[in-house]
This record gives structure tokens, C-alpha cells and sequence, in this order.
């Protein structure tokens, strides 16, 4: 009996192993740069562990005060689990939230009316939430209906990773990851890059043409 795709006529209780896949497999691979990688600055940066696996063209920022880098954007905000008043200094996230941030850092806790400023105090697991308790209390109030986050307070340094990497999601994440990324004199496909919007390119000193990004 002749055998391969399409030949052999036997059932499931054949004597034949019935194939069932008959297509193929396609791998289509992200492609970045328009113009010459060699002829872009790059520099190597840490990233702040907690945001598990960033792919090539995610926005990131400086976070103030520091030398690592986060995500710019929504990959970058985590929602609040429930609402923070005004004049309390503890916000709620969710348990998935707790390896992005710890004691000390500058965070912008943020919803659609409001947004501002604070330095986490401590960070720890509070029953079924991640608490960030802050240095002060907060001016405004937060809800999950207008949408409320935190993010790291961003710095006046924005880049363009150039690769995909993993920088942990549990308690590896405490170490982050080394990545590279783009700064200046590059041309990049819009569609492979994340995060994106109208301050963030004109921090990176860049104009749309087209489906690029010329960042020059």
C-alpha cells in the first residue's frame, strides 16, 4: 500500500497511522528595522523585572530617579483592584501586579479625571491584593470605573527595544533582564513597534512617513 499524505486509505483502525495534519507550518518573523541596524545607536539598558516576556519594538522609559527601564504605555500600567480615596495612602492591585514594584520607587497613580506623583513606602501581599502603601497620601481619588492604574513615574529618556526578552513574572523577576535599545538615527516599521503615541515620539525626536517611524 502506497503511504504519505493523501495515499493511504486507512481509518482509525487501520494498520496504517492515519495522518491528520496536512497543511504546513509558516513562521512569519517580526522585522523591525527599515533601515541598517549597524547604522542605528544603541545602547544597552536594565530592565525592571515583573513584566514577563516584552517583545521587539515595545516603548520604554527611563523610570525617574533610576538606571533601569519599563514598558511606556498601556504594557507598562497596572489597573487598581479597588478604589483609592482621597486623603488615604494605600492603593490595591492585583496579586499578579507584586513583582513590579517595590519600596522606593516613583510611581504615577493615574485614572481618566486625575493623575499623581507618589513614592512607594512599602509594597507587600495584603490578604488577596498587592498593597502599595505610599509616602503620602493621595490628593485625588481613584476608581476602577474611570479606569485607574499605576506606573512607574516615567523619566525624560524614552528607547525602542530591539529585541524580544523575558525579565521574569515571579520571584526571578527581582533581577530583571539586560536588553538593548534603539536611541537615534533609525527608520522602523510602525506596525512592529508598541506602545507608540504622540509624546513618546517626540521624545525620541521622531515624525511618522508612511508605515515608518523615522527616528532621528
Amino acid at each position: 500500500m502506497p503511504i504519505g499524505i493523501g495515499k493511504t486509505t486507512a481509518g482509525r483502525s487501520g494498520n496504517v497511522p492515519q495522518v491528520n495534519i496536512t497543511g504546513y507550518h509558516r513562521e512569519v518573523q517580526k522585522r523591525l528595522f527599515y533601515s541598517r541596524r549597524e547604522q542605528a545607536l544603541i545602547l544597552e539598558k536594565t530592565v525592571r523585572g515583573g513584566f514577563g516576556i516584552l517583545e521587539m519594538g515595545q516603548v520604554m522609559t527611563q523610570v525617574h530617579g533610576v538606571d533601569y527601564i519599563v514598558p511606556y504605555g498601556a504594557v507598562g500600567q497596572s489597573a487598581i483592584a479597588s478604589n483609592a480615596s482621597a486623603g488615604q495612602n494605600k492603593v490595591l492591585l492585583a496579586l499578579s501586579e507584586q513583582y513590579k514594584f517595590a519600596a522606593g520607587e516613583a510611581v504615577t497613580v493615574v485614572d481618566d479625571n486625575e493623575n499623581e506623583n507618589a513614592v512607594i513606602d512599602t509594597a507587600e501581599v495584603s490578604g488577596e491584593y498587592f498593597a502599595l502603601t505610599l509616602e503620602s497620601v493621595l490628593s485625588n481619588s481613584y476608581t476602577t470605573a474611570a479606569d485607574g492604574y499605576v506606573k512607574h513615574r516615567a523619566g525624560s529618556n524614552l528607547y525602542v527595544m530591539d529585541q524580544e526578552i523575558d525579565c521574569g513574572d515571579d520571584n526571578n523577576a527581582l533581577e530583571g533582564a539586560l536588553t538593548s535599545v534603539v536611541i537615534s538615527n533609525a527608520v522602523l516599521y510602525q506596525d512592529a513597534v508598541i506602545g507608540m503615541d504622540n509624546t513618546a515620539l517626540t521624545f525620541l525626536n521622531g515624525l511618522e512617513d508612511g508605515i515608518f517611524y523615522v527616528i532621528r
